[in-house]
């Protein structure tokens, strides 16, 4: 009984730390379309995210074996990045006037699937019980449905957050090539942690910004 409450607790809990860095993409993503349209992304984005991390559960081995399946996700991460931070101001006006809803989707879809493959990697890594890792699978879809509106709340209220956002984006991209380049896993409490301090960071420095301007 212990080592069941154990194992499952471990396993709600990386899924949690890991569903955060999901959300916070989709949140990034979603922000770039009218508001109107913001949440359909989001909740289509979820529904992906749940698929695919079900239809992960079938092929985790291969997976596990292949790790430049891993490497390619996080090329896409650090793809999305750039492609932030780098557009050029004609870009950057042509997407405010025309977001593309179907692109957005699709972006928020391929994370996902580079999500869920970690996602699985890492409840795997914890117990190969399958129905631990169903559970852990649950935990995941839930957390991403109650943290991802909330962070796109913050994105509307902390417009730093945005830039902060895809700053983590590439860092977990970089996380991914060094865990594959090296075979040294880096803890999930550890980005867990910077992640949440990140946050915090971006939204003092707009508040104090607010606050200097008034």
């Amino acid at each position: 009984m212990l080592t069941f409450i154990s194992t499952i607790s471990s396993i709600a809990l990386l899924e949690l730390m890991l569903s955060v860095d999901n959300a916070l993409v989709n949140a990034s993503l979603a922000e770039e379309l009218p508001k109107k349209l913001q949440k359909r992304a989001i909740y289509i984005g979820i529904a992906l995210g749940a698929l695919f991390r079900f239809l992960c559960l079938f092929v985790a081995t291969i997976i596990i074996e292949n790790p430049i399946i891993k490497a390619i996700g996080a090329c896409y991460l650090l793809w999305l990045a750039y492609s932030h931070f780098f557009r050029t101001p004609k870009e950057e006006r042509s997407l405010k006037r025309h977001p593309h809803f179907r692109l957005v989707i699709v972006q928020i879809a391929l994370a996902d699937l580079v999500f869920s493959i970690d996602n699985i990697v890492g409840a795997i890594g914890i117990s190969s019980q399958y129905s631990y890792v169903v559970f852990g699978v649950a935990i995941g879809i839930l957390t991403m449905i109650f943290v991802t509106p909330l962070m796109l709340r913050l994105m509307n209220t902390f417009p730093s957050l945005i830039k902060t956002a895809y700053g983590i984006i590439a860092y977990i991209g970089l996380a991914i090539l060094f865990e594959v380049a090296t075979h040294t896993h880096i803890p999930e409490y550890l980005t867990f942690a910077f992640i949440v301090f990140t946050i915090l960071a971006t939204m003092w420095y707009d508040k104090k910004n607010h606050l200097a301007k008034e």
